[in-house]
């Protein structure tokens, strides 16, 4: 019983696995077929694109609604950095 169990478990998650789209791997027109009928919020955007520390470019993939929360969190990262400090060891008043 544990074995059938086990097994139909494993089963599972390999079929999740097969069914999970990977963005990154699919060609204009595929997103393009993909998008179609979406709301705009849902629709998948991808960029290439090398990160901190990378020169290789890699292709990354969000919905828009995650690229906004993305670019959000990124002006909100540069907002902190540009802000004066008050510790007196940075020369804040």
């Amino acid at each position: 019983m544990r074995t059938l169990l086990a097994l139909s478990a494993s089963c599972l998650v390999l079929a999740s696995c097969a069914t999970a789209r990977s963005f990154a791997s699919m060609s204009e027109e595929e997103l393009i077929a993909y998008n179609k009928g979406r709301p705009v919020m849902q629709q998948v955007y991808c960029t290439k694109e090398a990160r901190t520390s990378s020169r290789i470019r890699k292709t990354y993939c969000d919905t828009v609604q995650g690229w906004i929360t993305y670019n959000e969190r990124q002006m909100m990262a540069l907002e902190t950095m540009n802000t004066p400090s008050a510790s007196p060891l940075r020369g804040g008043n």
